[in-house]
């Protein structure tokens, strides 16, 4: 793959061109045990797997390719090189990169070319193997618009999870903070499902006013109420078949709580103002950014109803705790804002990806979104480097510790110069020695999580 010629095509391999007259999978220098895996999950999927060494001279017709992977243990400049050639050739496959060694620098090179993807080889091929083929179940469509953006060990538990689940009729729970991609997932576990076909229904339980709940929820007949001037499917009959998502549902109001557990028990509910009844067949996804236990003990939410829909429950992390994820992340937003923003999709400098990966993230994968489309707009599609951030990301929301002094909260977790890592580094070392070097005792002073803690201690050599 040393060229690229006209017409899409770009040279590697010294397998039979033949092959490549349906979509296919194309392995460049990947070790044999991996290839191996990643031919038997292909082939699984009615597709074929088909290697190539780096040095190759055949000619590869990039239109009929579903997926490139390209090995990276030897000379990572040449699949630097091989990312430009295809991307110069319009390729319209993800390309994803995989290493034994790569570094969050690697990493941040290969996307900054053109890479959908970078992941590091796991002891077991067949899971890495796994991992690619949702590039090829995705249709190379953007990630983060089907499903959740990562290869961190955090964020593979969830999708295992997702995938479990998502065979069977659950009710699900999905918990975490806010804009950690709950509503994502739960996308996903319905298109992993056997009701992908079925409508999916997502109701803001925070959003809807108190008057309407009950219509919105369950529908009305004519007359049901003043201005009901004929029948209304309800959410649920809506979602018939399909899955009916209830995000915020913390925010039910009691009465509220008592009509869907109800539903959730008999399958069954009425029209507001009807008589007739009609059965609920929607699997239900349910997320909450509240910790539910703790709201049924003041006396805020069902026991009852936490039974229901605790069926069997996904905890999203923060971004805060899946930081090596945040590279991948940042080239799958640009991509998808580049396209809806008709702005080409920006580079970036190590700097600028720096920058991001100290920060907490409090509004978590929403408020990476939002920062990157207001520079994508402010710049025009212009270079992305550590002065793009500068005054733009938000300390105030860190909790002040109560020992170290009043402003030691806001000189953890966002530095991107050299004094401001120099100061955070004095406050995260004057916590350790007064906590005598307990990392968790620190953590608690400094009002950060452990791992964040951790994070920052290595970044600053502490």
């Amino acid at each position: 793959m040393q060229g690229m010629q006209s017409g899409g095509r770009v040279e590697a391999g010294e397998e039979e061109g033949a092959a490549m007259a349906r979509p296919n999978v194309v392995l460049i220098e990947v070790p044999s045990e991996y290839a191996d895996a990643i031919r038997r999950a292909s082939s699984r999927r009615g597709i074929a797997a088909v290697g190539y060494p780096g040095s190759a001279t055949v000619v590869i017709p990039v239109e009929h390719c579903s997926l490139c992977v390209l090995g990276a243990d030897r000379d990572l400049g040449a699949v630097a090189r091989r990312i430009d050639a295809l991307r110069n050739s319009l390729c319209p496959c993800p390309v994803v990169v995989v290493g034994s060694e790569l570094s969050v620098a690697d990493a941040v090179r290969f996307m900054q070319r053109g890479a959908s993807d970078v992941m590091a080889l796991t002891p077991r091929p067949g899971d890495l193997a796994e991992r690619l083929m949702r590039h090829v179940d995705l249709g190379g469509d953007p990630p983060n618009r089907n499903g959740l953006v990562g290869s961190s060990s955090a964020i593979e538990r969830v999708r295992h999870r997702m995938t479990a689940v998502a065979r069977t009729n659950s009710t699900v729970l999905l918990s975490g903070e806010t804009g950690c991609g709950k509503g994502v997932a739960a996308r996903e576990i319905h298109r992993l499902s056997a009701r992908r076909q079925r409508p999916f229904v997502h109701v803001d339980c925070a959003a809807l006013a108190t008057s309407v709940i009950d219509s919105e929820l369950f529908g009305h007949e004519r007359g049901a109420f003043t201005g009901a001037v004929g029948r209304r499917a309800g959410r649920f009959e809506r979602a018939e078949g399909g899955t009916i998502f209830l995000d915020e549902i913390g925010d039910l109001e009691a009465s509220l709580q008592s009509k869907l557990l109800r539903v959730l028990q008999d399958r069954e509910y009425e029209r507001l103002g009807g008589s007739g009844t009609l059965a609920m067949t929607a699997r239900v996804i349910a997320a909450t950014n509240r910790d539910l236990g703790s709201e049924v003990v003041q006396g805020r939410f069902r026991a009852d109803l936490l039974f229901r829909i605790k069926v069997f429950e996904i905890a999203i992390p923060p971004l805060r705790e899946r930081r090596g994820d945040i590279p991948q992340l940042v080239r799958a937003l640009l991509v998808q804002l580049a396209a809806d923003l008709q702005i080409r999709v920006p580079a970036f400098t190590e700097a600028f990806m720096r920058c991001l990966m100290s920060y907490d993230w409090p509004g978590n994968v929403r408020e990476l979104m939002n920062l990157l489309e207001r520079l994508m707009i402010e710049r025009g599609g212009a270079a992305l480097d550590e002065s793009a951030v500068d005054g733009l990301l938000d300390r105030s929301w860190l909790p002040t510790p109560f020992a170290v002094g009043t402003t030691a909260g806001a000189a953890v977790g966002t530095p991107c110069n050299a004094r401001g890592r120099e100061e955070e580094r004095r406050t995260i070392a004057a916590a350790l020695l007064a906590e005598r070097g307990n990392v968790t005792r620190a953590s608690q002073r400094l009002g950060l999580a452990r791992s964040t803690l951790r994070y920052r201690m290595r970044q600053l050599g502490l």
